[in-house]
């Protein structure tokens, strides 16, 4: 009997579309395949089981993590309204991470769709398993996760690459950019979590971000980026770098709702007192580093010219 033929690896790629599913809805708590899913669950993290914390620390995280230290629309306010503000906040961290967690499940099942050899689709398999313990281990400490819904404007750019986006593009702006962004934000906010529990959580998705970043760049490295590619890197990344140029949103938001609404003077000077300018320039400073490999001179070249690594003026964030 003839040995089977190794499959060409010059095939012309696969087109995937996929539904990220970020309102995909959830089984009912009692039925039999949550108990299935649950022991899979809990073999898989091993030593890491996710437990909540019944800690009085809430919220999650400290007022320092959001600069809210620097404010005297915070430092001003009663503690009642200081904690609610804390807790709005951690609220929001918990929730974006949920959603990239779930998106993250559709990126690796898509991933390994479109993967040109047995291994590189082995790696994805594992990178979405691990997608699905951070999704449970995150959700464990979220009041209601099953309910959740979200109109953010960042998880639907992130939704729209992994369903439309080609293998190119999406392991440069997932794995090198984002992950890599998701390294740092992670460590921040393990760093300024109050909760144990919810502390070790964050420094195991940590660690399994850090290969899925890691393994973004080696393929980068190896195959550069097509030209095809280059044109939706950048639509995407214009998106993402405007969101990033007008500063720490989430928090004007957050305090502007628990102070009762805030007129454009206080909104602007909120912004000045968190260092929004300088926040964003650290982060767009940080992107651009991300960005930066053997063959992106011309992509970085695009966004400069269009003033993306720069932050906006306090003033136009309002």
């Amino acid at each position: 009997m003839s040995a089977l033929k190794k499959l060409s690896t010059d095939r012309p790629p696969p087109t995937v579309v996929v539904d990220t599913g970020l309102e995909l809805g959830h089984l009912p708590p009692e039925h039999k395949l949550r108990t299935v899913l649950g022991a899979a669950l809990d073999k898989a993290a091993g030593d890491r089981k996710p437990k909540h914390d019944e800690s009085d620390a809430v919220p999650a995280f400290t007022a320092e993590h959001f600069y809210l230290h620097q404010t005297a629309l915070y430092t001003d306010a009663d503690e009642p309204t200081q904690r609610a503000i804390r807790d709005r906040l951690s609220r929001a961290m918990l929730h974006e991470a949920y959603f990239i967690e779930k998106s993250g499940l559709t990126f690796g099942a898509k991933m390994a769709l479109l993967a040109p050899s047995t291994e590189e689709r082995m790696l994805y398999a594992l990178f979405a398993a691990d997608e699905a313990r951070h999704l449970h281990a995150v959700a464990t400490h979220i009041e209601d996760a099953d309910e959740l819904v979200t109109d953010n404007p960042f998880h639907h750019l992130l939704q729209d690459l992994i369903d439309h986006g080609d293998r190119a593009v999406l392991v440069f702006i997932i794995q090198v950019v984002l992950e890599g962004w998701g390294l740092t934000h992670y460590r921040q906010l393990a760093e300024a979590c109050l909760r144990p529990n919810l502390r070790d959580v964050l420094r195991g998705i940590l660690e399994d971000e850090a290969r899925h970043h890691g393994s973004g760049k080696v393929l980068v490295e190896s195959a550069g980026i097509p030209d095809a590619a280059r044109g939706p890197i950048v639509e995407a990344l214009v998106k993402f770098l405007s969101m990033v140029q007008s500063g720490p949103q989430t928090v004007l938001a957050a305090v502007d709702i628990e102070r009762g609404g805030l007129s454009r003077a206080q909104k602007v000077q909120l912004l000045t007192d968190l260092g929004g300018e300088a926040q964003s320039q650290t982060r767009l400073a940080l992107l651009k580093k991300l960005m930066t490999t053997r063959d992106s001179a011309p992509l970085l070249d695009d966004l400069e010219g269009r003033g993306l690594f720069a932050p906006l003026p306090v003033a136009d964030c309002v």
